[in-house]
């Protein structure tokens, strides 16, 4: 007996619908991505985006998958058996092969045998337990020379609350829409919590109140100009009433039955994770300790955004900008100084910092007329800014 499916919890910039399922109403549903950012042309050389055909509606995007081995795609169980239908490998451009995307279609689909998709007795507002499907392709994928190649987590821990995690999509791109984005979308996202959900909401950003079927993966630099992601979960569901999260179906609680079907394959064989017991590829240690090998919070003196460096490029939405990706890099690992609560430190910031009400004073000032928890226009609070002057924990 499998106990129940492990989920992660993450506060949402982007969030997705599925359309329709089969034999199943979910009519008032659509896809969407709120507060997403176009990809680029090869980022994502696996992702799989699976398109159906609806009688009235034409074409759109049912679910997003990734590529696992050349012949299969990982995805999640309610959206329904999509046997036949097209898979766009390495999917750029909505249903188009532009950018290098290959065409294929799910000649089998396996959904996990223990999926539910009503919640349990116990756990009656967790929808959709063990939500983990595979898509067999009709003939193998070949991927040259990938900007970054995908493995899937095995370690239960990882990662742990407050790692910045990477989704991507098709699907509107505002709130209340009814088109699909042109191209694909990309959304960073801070993981909130490793057990059950967590309703967050924070900065006053308004995601669609629903789930998603597409990956969530960690992104780790291979200092080659090449990456490593990290799949760590497939988008599951979303609270509805409870607005800015989403929790995706872990993959190390899924990977057993992942190997079970694809190991025992001959077409699936080719997979990382079945040539050895454990995949070597795969991450075992946290965050931390993989940082640990370089110096967390220097920041890099190479980064450029609209010809400014990292402290002219946040003076502003500082918050905003550290969870961009600019020339494949998510801005807080180029900018940990400025981006990253572990890389506070006690010293004051030098000059005036202008607080959201347009008003500007130095750390002295700030602690004079006691707006230290008052936010600045660059996001953080002031007493980032001031840490020493306003005495936060540890300074």
């Amino acid at each position: 007996m499998r106990v129940t499916s492990g989920f992660i919890v993450a506060l949402v910039a982007l969030s997705s619908t599925v359309s329709p399922v089969k034999d199943v109403d979910n009519s008032e549903r659509r896809t969407s991505i709120i507060n997403g950012n176009e990809a680029e042309i090869g980022d994502y050389p696996w992702f799989a985006s699976i398109v159906t055909r609806f009688s009235l509606l034409g074409f759109g995007v049912i679910c997003g998958g990734s590529l696992i081995s050349s012949q299969y795609v990982l995805t999640a169980a309610h959206c329904g058996d999509r046997t036949g239908e097209d898979i766009y490998i390495g999917a750029y451009k909505y249903r188009s092969t532009e950018g290098g995307a290959q065409l294929r279609k799910c000649k089998q689909w396996y959904a996990d045998p223990d999926f539910q998709f009503e919640g349990t007795a116990e756990k009656p507002q967790t929808p959709f337990q063990f939500d983990y499907a595979l898509c067999k392709l009709d003939s193998p994928v070949t991927i040259a020379g990938p900007l970054s190649t995908l493995v899937l987590n095995t370690n239960n821990e990882y990662p742990p609350p407050g790692t910045d995690t990477i989704s991507i999509g098709f699907g509107v791109v505002n709130i209340g829409g009814n088109i699909p984005a042109d191209i694909l979308q990309e959304v960073t996202i801070p993981t909130i919590s490793n057990e059950d959900e967590v309703c967050i909401e924070e900065n006053g950003d308004r995601p669609a109140n629903t789930c998603t079927c597409g990956p969530s993966f960690v992104r780790l630099n291979n200092g080659d100009g090449t990456f490593k992601d990290v799949h760590i979960g497939v988008t599951s569901f979303g609270t509805f009433g409870c607005s800015g999260t989403a929790v995706n179906a872990r993959t190390s609680f899924g990977i057993d039955w992942v190997k079970s079907i694809v190991c025992e394959d001959p077409a699936g064989q080719d997979a990382d994770f079945c040539q050895t017991a454990e995949p070597t590829s795969s991450p075992t240690s946290t965050p931390s300790s993989f940082q640990a090998s370089s110096p967390t919070c220097t920041d890099d003196p190479g980064f450029e955004a609209n010809g400014k460096k990292c402290e002219r490029f946040l003076d502003r939405k500082r918050n905003k900008k550290c969870k961009k990706i600019i020339d494949r890099t998510l801005v807080a690992d180029s900018c940990p100084s400025l981006c990253k609560r572990s890389c506070l430190t006690c010293k004051n910031k030098s000059g005036k910092i202008k607080l959201k009400n347009g008003k500007r004073y130095n750390c002295k000032k700030i602690k004079k007329k006691k707006k230290c928890k008052k936010k600045t226009k660059a996001g953080p609070l002031a007493n980032e800014f001031c840490p020493a002057a306003c005495k936060i924990e540890g300074c």
